[in-house]
């Protein structure tokens, strides 16, 4: 049978690293998971972000929500109210 399939340990030897590095990044990701839930106080407080964003994320995020993401990358935009100022 040849080597380097899975089930042997050579595989595992062999990408050893990007299995560090997928740890890593779940093991982030469910940290921040359950940092999010601690602060969390209940569903609306969840989809409203307790009202503690400043007007600079909220500018931002509106802004991204009217707007595709290649038309804010090209500056095109798609109805006359995104037209700048000159």
């Amino acid at each position: 049978m040849p080597r380097g399939g899975f089930d042997d340990m050579t595989w595992i030897l062999d990408h050893w690293l990007v299995l560090l590095m997928l740890a890593g990044y779940t093991g982030l990701m469910v940290y921040h998971a359950l940092a999010g839930k601690r602060q969390t106080k209940g569903v609306t407080d969840y989809y409203i972000g307790g009202r503690s964003m400043g007007g600079i994320a909220l500018g931002i995020s509106f802004f991204a929500t009217g707007r595709q993401p290649f038309q804010i990358v090209l500056n095109r935009p798609r109805s006359s109210l995104f037209v700048p100022i000159k």
